[in-house]
Parts: C-alpha cells; sequence; structure tokens
C-alpha cells in the first residue's frame, strides 16, 4: 500500500504572512492499525479537544501549531514502544531545518497502549490518562519558526511495536535507538541478577544504582543525528532507567522483577 498525502493551501495568517503548505506524509503504519489523524481530518478537532479538556492537561493556545499536529491512536492489539515523526521545514532564500522527534515509552511502560492515543508535537508531553502539557513560551517560538516557512511536511517517520516490528521509512533512525535502548535495559537486567548470585563482588544495589544513574552521555554525532548515536544511547537509557529506580526505592529484587516484567511484557503484547 503506498502512502498517501494530503495538501493544504492556506490563505492569510494574521501577519499577512501566507500559510505554508503542508503536506501531511501519515499513513505509514495505516496497514497494522496505527492511525495518524493531521488536520485535515474530520476527526481531529474532537479528538484533539479530548486532550485539551483533560483536567490535568496544561496547554497554551495551539493556534500557531495547530495544523502541524498529530494524532497517533493505536488501533492494533500490539503495544507501540517507540513512534518518530519528522517535520521537514523548507524557507525561501534559507537553509531548511527538519524537526527529528523521537517518543519514547515513560519510565518501564510502553508508550502506546492497544486503544490508547497520544499528541505527537515538539515540546508536548504526553501524561498519563490522556494529559498533555507543553510550555507557552515553547509554543510561541515554535509558532514563529514555522510562521515564516515555505513549505512544511509533517510525516509519521516511524512506529515500533514492542515485538520489534518496525513500520515506516525511519529517516529518523528511531530503530538504531530502540535497539541501543534496549540492550542497555537488558544488559542492566543482568548486572543486576549478577548482583543477586553475588557475582559483582563487595557492589551493593545503592552503588551500582548511583553507577549508572551519575552517567553523563556524551555526543559523537552531531544534532539532529542523535538517534542514530549508539553509546549516547546506550547511556542515557542506563541512567534514566537507574534514576527511575531509584526514586521508586525498590529493593534488588523489586527492581529485577520491574526490568523482567517489562521486556518480557513488551513482546507478549504483540503475539
Amino acid at each position: 500500500m503506498g502512502l498517501r498525502t494530503f495538501t493544504l493551501l492556506g490563505g492569510l495568517a494574521s501577519v499577512m504572512l501566507a500559510q505554508p503548505k503542508i503536506t501531511y506524509v501519515v499513513d505509514a503504519a495505516a496497514g497494522v492499525g496505527v492511525t495518524a489523524l493531521s488536520a485535515p481530518d474530520p476527526r481531529f478537532d474532537g479528538v484533539l479537544e479530548g486532550f485539551l479538556q483533560n483536567p490535568r492537561s496544561r496547554m497554551p493556545s495551539l493556534d500557531g501549531v495547530r495544523p502541524y499536529l498529530l494524532i497517533i491512536m493505536n488501533g492494533s492489539t500490539g503495544a507501540v514502544a517507540r513512534i518518530g515523526v519528522r517535520h521537514e521545514i523548507s524557507y525561501a532564500g534559507r537553509p531548511p531545518i527538519v524537526w527529528m522527534q523521537t517518543l519514547i515509552e515513560p519510565d518501564l511502560a510502553p508508550l502506546l497502549q492497544p486503544g490508547a492515543s497520544l499528541l505527537a508535537f515538539q515540546g508536548v508531553q504526553n501524561g498519563a490518562a490522556g494529559a498533555v502539557v507543553a510550555s507557552p513560551r515553547e509554543m510561541d517560538h515554535l509558532a514563529s519558526v514555522l510562521a515564516g516557512a515555505q513549505e512544511v511536511v509533517v510525516t509519521l517517520d516511524a512506529v515500533i511495536f514492542g515485538s520489534g516490528l518496525i513500520v515506516g521509512p525511519d529517516k529518523n533512525g528511531a530503530a538504531t535507538r530502540y535497539e541501543a535502548e534496549q540492550r542497555a535495559a537488558r544488559d542492566m537486567l543482568a548486572g543486576l541478577q549478577r548482583l543477586k548470585l553475588g557475582g559483582d563482588g563487595r557492589q551493593t544495589l545503592q552503588g551500582y544504582l548511583s553507577q549508572l544513574a551519575g552517567l553523563a552521555p556524551r555526543r559523537s554525532l552531531p544534532l539532529p543525528d542523535t538517534s542514530r548515536d549508539d553509546a549516547f544511547n546506550y547511556q542515557s537509557r542506563q541512567r534514566d532507567l537507574a534514576r527511575f529506580l531509584v526514586t521508586r526505592g525498590l529493593d534488588l529484587d523489586g527492581c529485577i522483577a520491574q526490568l523482567a516484567s517489562a521486556d518480557a511484557r513488551m513482546k507478549d503484547l504483540h503475539r
């Protein structure tokens, strides 16, 4: 099935600048049950309003960025682990800008369970129970960047399931990042299991987690190529997981159970 594109040719904005030509390439994952709603879709406004009316949501006005949002809906039977979204922004007489966004799961929970949806855009954080949060200052800045554009291509770039299934062109390199992060989690689980067996001598759980939580990963590739920076993503994932486990206050068995069950759950949901 080929990709379907939609194009909006806008009128005049309030500052008398022509709205950029906007092209949506959003059907990459439709064949596996994941839908990306863009502004031309008649369902878009109703679903977006549901996010905004959530009592836990904290969102500024989206007037300047609304045409560039995507709502990702998981209609499959599998948990989604990563979503890649791409905005290619072209200007007249200026170099283009590419925004590469990879949405990852919070802590050890799947990013998008079957039947769930999220709002995808730079600077938007998706919280529990459909809540969305964004900074007014950041949204204003992003709107100003987009206002001067000649053309914007909004793409659902990749959908990665917990099973390892990857759909979409993945120009962002989300799959490469996911592989590094999965390896980091499994190596961390193996390290905890060695601790339990006494194979790390006098090292304690606190010492092990503190060491990882204190990692300061350095990029070996310039932005926006960070998704393909294997060592950076590996260390970043171990740091973030260690900090999460520290905040939970779990003992060694509890830490092992958290990592092991998350790994098994992500695989089982898409069988």
